[in-house]
């Protein structure tokens, strides 16, 4: 699987844990963005990194609302 198929399986990830279930892509972008310096670029990520910060995020929201 080369670096493209990651990115689009990352892409794929967010769009339905985080748009998906309607939750504010912008907020989610800031909360990545806040657990590291890079964190805005997706390609700095792993999946597995990144399905634990969706993970994170949603209990987060779910505990503000």
């Amino acid at each position: 699987m080369d670096v493209v198929d990651k990115l689009e399986e990352k892409q794929e990830l967010l769009r339905n844990e985080i748009l998906g279930k309607n939750y504010d892509g912008d907020r989610f972008i800031d909360y990545i963005i806040s657990k590291r310096e890079d964190g805005g670029d997706l390609k700095n990520w792993t999946l597995e990194e990144l399905k634990t910060m969706v993970s994170r995020f949603q209990k987060d929201e779910k505990n503000i609302y």
